[in-house]
C-alpha cells in the first residue's frame, strides 16, 4: 500500500465538444475513468515526486491535454495525464525525470490509494463544464485538468520542522473552530491528543503562548478542556508553573473531589462532565488571572472552590462547610485521601463571622468571577477592559481586606464601598453584555473569522438521508418537547446521537461535528463534549431508527443496517454559506442511482429548532 498522502481541496476537468448531442453519455464516461483509473494515477505521480521528510503545497496547478480522440478516450487520457503531470510536476517541483518514471498500468483498487480529495469529485455544474464549440468529429478538444488549493501561484516546501509548525497550525484552527483545515488529515480524537501531547514535548512555548491566547475566550478554553483528557491538562498546566509538586497536587486533588462531589448535598446533582469543566476552568483561570501571584496549594483550592460555587450557584461557605464535614467522615471510615484535604480546607475555612459577611455579600463574589471571565473576552473595547479590571482589582483587594480583618466593624468599614463597587460592576456587566451581543458573528462569520476557505468538508453527508426521522426521534429519547430541544445539553446530546447513527461511535472528535451542530440548532462555534455514555433505550432507537429507515426506502429492504451505513451515511461532503442558510454537496457514488427511489424529498432541509436552511445537492 502507498504509505505518502497527497492532499488535493479542488479538482476541475473541463472538456469542449463539438455538440451536446452525447455530452451526457460523455460525462457519466469520464466520472467512472476518474474514479477507477486516474485518481490511482495521480497518486502514484504525486508519489514518485514526494518525499517523506518533505511537504510540497502547490497552490495551482493546470495542465492541457490537447485534443483526445472519444474512440480511444480512455487509454489517451490516462497516457497524456501521465506526461503532462510529470512535465508540469517537474517544472514546479524541480525533480529529475528519472526519479519519476511511473507505471501505465497502475494498481487501481481505490482503497489502495492514499490520495485525499476533500473536494467533491464528480462533474457537475460546478466542477466540470461540457460546452459546444466547433472541433472535428470523434475529438474532445482541450480537456483541462487542474488541481486547486488555493488562489495564489506559488508553491511552499515544507521541511521537517515546517512539518511540526504545520501541526501546530492545525492545533491551532481545531482549538479555535472545532474543526480541521482543508489540507489537514482525518485525525480521530485518540489522534489529536497524540498530536498535542507531541507538540507540548517538541514545542512547550508555542503551546504555552497558543493555549495562553485561547483562553481570553471561554469556548476555546471549554473545548480545550473537553477534548482532552486530565492528563494532557495536566500537562499543559505544567507550561504555566515549574512547581511539579503542585501539578501533582492538582492531580490529586482533581481524584480526590471527584469521589467527595458526587457524595456532597451541594454537587451530587450536577452532571459530572459539567463538574469537570467547572474545575479545570478553575485551575486555568487561576494559573491565568493571577500569573503574577505564586499559587500554592491552599490558594489554588480556595480560588477553586469558589469559582465551583459561584458559577454553580452554591454559597460558598456552605460548600466549604458540608466539604469539610465530608472529608472529616470519609477519613473517619477508613477513606485514604491523595492530598491533605483535611488540613488545608481547616486552614481555609470561614470563621463564623466571615461566613455572615459571605451570606451578605455573596453577589460580590459572584459578579467577581463574571468579570473575570468578562475580562478575558477580546470582543470587548478597550474603554470597557479597561474598566473590569479596575473593578476586579478594587474588588480583590477589598474583599482581601475583609478577610484579613479580624474585627466585625474593621468589615463594617468597608462595606459602604463594597456596596459602591457591586453597583459599578453591575452596570458595567450589562453594558458589556450589550455591547458583545450587538458584535454576535453573523453566519459568514462562521468561516471569514478562521478559515482562508468558503468551505467545510466532511464526512458524515448522509445523515442528511434521516431528517425525516428525527422529530420523532429525539421526542421518544426525550431531549425534544413542543418541536424546541429542551435545553442546550439534549442539543448537544441529540449531536452525539447523530454521530452514533453514522458510525456507532461513543468517543468522536469535535471536529466530526459540523453537520451534527447545523441539524440540531447549536452554534458552529460552539463547543461540546463528544463523550456519550449511550444508553440501552438509545441504542435500541438508533436501531429503530434506521430499521425505519430502510423500510421506507422499499428498495434498501434487504439491506442490513451496517450496509446502509457504509453506502450511504459515511459520504463525504462540502458545506458553505449559501443566501440565508447553508449548501451541502455530496459527493456522488455509482450506486446514488438508488436516490431516485427515495420517499421523502432531500433538497431542502428545516427541522423546528434549526436556526438557518440546509439544501443539499446530491
Amino acid at each position: 500500500m502507498n504509505q505518502k498522502q497527497h492532499l488535493i481541496k479542488k479538482q476541475v476537468i473541463e472538456i469542449n465538444l463539438n455538440s451536446q448531442t452525447d455530452a451526457f453519455e460523455l460525462q457519466n464516461e469520464l466520472s467512472r475513468i476518474y474514479h477507477h483509473k486516474i485518481i490511482p494515477i495521480i497518486d502514484n505521480v504525486l508519489s514518485q515526486f514526494s518525499s517523506s521528510d518533505i511537504i510540497y503545497r502547490i497552490n495551482i496547478l493546470e495542465i492541457n491535454l490537447g485534443n483526445i480522440n472519444i474512440n480511444n478516450l480512455e487509454d489517451e487520457l490516462i497516457d497524456k495525464i501521465i506526461e503532462k503531470l510529470e512535465q508540469q510536476l517537474l517544472k514546479e517541483i524541480g525533480v529529475s525525470t528519472s526519479s519519476c518514471s511511473v507505471k501505465t498500468q497502475p494498481d487501481t483498487n481505490l482503497h489502495e490509494s492514499s490520495i485525499l480529495l476533500p473536494r467533491i469529485a464528480s462533474l457537475s455544474d460546478e466542477t466540470g463544464r461540457v460546452r459546444a464549440k466547433n472541433t472535428e468529429e470523434n475529438q474532445v478538444s482541450s480537456v483541462d485538468k487542474a488541481l486547486y488549493t488555493s488562489s495564489s501561484n506559488r508553491i511552499e516546501i515544507l521541511d521537517i520542522a515546517e512539518k511540526e509548525a504545520s501541526e501546530i497550525n492545525i492545533f491551532s484552527y481545531f482549538i479555535q473552530t472545532g474543526m480541521l483545515p482543508w489540507w489537514s488529515q482525518k485525525f480521530s480524537k485518540q489522534e489529536l491528543e497524540q498530536c498535542c501531547d507531541r507538540l507540548i514535548a517538541n514545542s512547550p512555548n508555542q503551546i504555552k503562548s497558543l493555549v495562553e491566547q485561547n483562553l481570553k475566550y471561554p469556548n476555546q478554553l471549554q473545548r480545550i478542556i473537553y477534548q482532552f483528557s486530565d492528563s494532557i491538562l495536566l500537562k499543559i498546566v505544567g507550561l504555566f508553573t515549574n512547581d511539579t509538586d503542585l501539578v501533582k497536587f492538582i492531580a490529586d486533588y482533581n481524584t480526590d473531589t471527584k469521589l467527595i462531589f458526587k457524595q456532597l448535598k451541594q454537587t451530587k446533582n450536577i452532571l459530572e462532565a459539567k463538574l469537570r469543566l467547572d474545575k479545570w476552568q478553575g485551575i486555568f483561570f487561576s494559573l491565568f488571572l493571577d500569573s503574577n501571584i505564586q499559587l500554592n496549594k491552599l490558594k489554588l483550592i480556595q480560588a477553586n472552590l469558589l469559582y465551583i460555587s459561584t458559577i454553580n450557584g452554591i454559597k460558598y461557605s456552605e460548600l466549604l462547610n458540608y466539604l469539610v464535614a465530608k472529608v472529616n467522615y470519609l477519613s473517619g471510615e477508613g477513606e485514604h485521601f491523595k492530598t491533605p484535604l483535611t488540613q488545608i480546607l481547616t486552614e481555609i475555612q470561614i470563621t463564623s463571622e466571615e461566613t455572615q459577611f459571605f451570606k451578605k455579600d455573596k453577589q460580590a463574589n459572584l459578579l467577581l468571577s463574571e468579570l473575570q471571565q468578562l475580562s478575558l473576552n477580546r470582543q470587548i473595547s478597550p474603554q470597557y477592559a479597561q474598566e473590569v479590571n479596575q473593578v476586579i482589582n478594587e474588588l480583590k483587594r477589598l474583599l482581601n481586606e475583609i478577610k484579613k480583618s479580624a474585627a466585625l466593624e474593621n468589615q463594617r468599614h468597608h462595606t459602604k464601598r463594597l456596596n459602591q463597587l457591586l453597583q459599578i460592576a453591575q452596570t458595567l456587566k450589562i453594558k458589556i453584555q450589550q455591547e458583545t451581543n450587538s458584535q454576535q458573528s453573523t453566519l459568514e462569520n462562521y468561516i471569514n473569522t478562521f478559515s482562508q476557505s468558503d468551505e467545510i468538508y466532511i464526512y458524515n453527508a448522509g445523515l442528511i438521508l434521516l431528517w425525516p426521522f428525527l422529530n420523532r426521534f429525539f421526542v421518544k429519547i426525550g431531549l425534544v418537547e413542543n418541536n424546541l430541544f429542551i435545553n442546550k445539553l439534549s442539543a448537544e446530546r441529540a449531536s452525539l446521537l447523530l454521530q452514533y447513527l453514522v458510525d456507532a461511535s461513543t468517543d468522536s472528535s469535535e471536529n466530526t461535528f459540523p453537520l451534527n451542530k447545523i441539524i440540531c440548532g447549536i452554534d458552529l462555534l460552539e463547543p461540546i463534549n463528544t463523550n456519550l455514555e449511550i444508553t440501552t433505550k438509545e441504542q435500541a432507537e438508533c436501531e429503530n431508527l434506521l430499521s425505519a429507515v430502510i423500510q421506507n426506502w422499499s428498495i434498501l429492504k434487504n439491506t442490513s443496517i451496517e450496509g446502509f451505513r457504509k453506502a450511504f451515511l459515511h459520504r463525504n461532503g462540502i458545506l458553505r454559506i449559501h443566501n440565508d442558510g447553508w449548501l451541502l454537496q455530496v459527493e456522488h457514488e455509482t450506486y446514488d442511482i438508488l436516490l431516485d427511489k427515495i420517499p421523502w424529498s432531500i433538497q431542502v432541509i428545516k427541522l423546528p429548532w434549526m436556526y438557518n436552511i440546509l439544501y443539499v445537492e446530491w
